[in-house]
């Protein structure tokens, strides 16, 4: 069972170094693309450019020319030391913030800065986010338009009517008052006859009046006359003399 058993751990063993060192090459091969290096020339008693900026974990390389110079930072992060023409130096710088340095040889006249900015964070890709699907706008429930309201008709009051107020009418006169009063007319109309008069020579009898000019009232009252009269003619003629 050992036996059988060492080359199995073995191959395991094997697998494991090399997926260890595939991915050492991979983070190898990520950094020196990121890394960048610039270079900075240190002649004519002076470093040009004087000012660089760069990012975190690139590198900045030195060149000296004409003179021995030295490239020495005040806080002491690095330094080159005199370092003769033809020479070179070379730094990388980590962290984020303004170092500035100096020659040791040409203090007065060669000073640089080195600015390092912190790496941006990489931009989001933006997810696309797919358009939002429109609603359905509800059609408006058309409402019924109410009609015009019928304004009441106010009806009419009408007047009351006068009632007509009957007219005083003259009530026929009774029938004997009638009677009477023909008599009277009878006897005021016919004088007597005197004792000498003609017995031949009667009465002269009323002109009957017209029948269109009299009301009923009064025709009655001439027809009780005419006969009242009559009478008393006849009564007259009877008499002896």
């Amino acid at each position: 069972m050992t036996v059988k058993g060492i080359p199995r751990r073995s191959s395991r063993i094997r697998a494991l170094l090399l997926g260890a060192a595939v991915a050492l090459v991979a983070m190898a091969g990520v950094g020196s693309v990121q890394a960048t290096t610039v270079t900075v020339a240190a002649m004519n008693y002076q470093f040009s450019p004087a000012t660089r900026t760069i990012a975190v974990g690139d590198v900045v390389h030195w060149t000296f020319a004409g003179d021995p110079h030295s490239v020495t930072s005040r806080d002491g992060l690095f330094d080159s030391g005199v370092t003769d023409p033809g020479g070179s130096f070379q730094f990388t710088f980590v962290k984020a913030g303004t170092y500035q340095y100096y020659c040791q040889v040409h203090p007065e006249q060669m000073f640089g800065t080195i600015v390092v900015k912190a790496a941006a964070a990489p931009t989001p890709t933006p997810r696309t986010t797919p358009p939002p699907t429109p609603r359905a706008t509800p059609r408006p429930t058309s409402r019924p338009t109410p009609g015009p309201t019928a304004t009441p008709a106010v009806a009419a009051t009408p007047s009351p009517t006068p009632t007509p107020t009957p007219s005083a009418s003259l009530a026929p006169p009774s029938p004997r008052a009638s009677e009477t009063a023909g008599a009277s007319i009878a006897l005021v109309e016919t004088p007597p006859p005197s004792s000498g008069a003609s017995a031949s020579a009667g009465p002269e009898a009323p002109a009957p009046a017209s029948a269109t000019d009299l009301t009923p009232v009064a025709a009655l009252v001439v027809v009780l006359a005419i006969l009242v009269g009559g009478g008393l003619i006849l009564v007259r003629r009877r008499r002896p003399r």
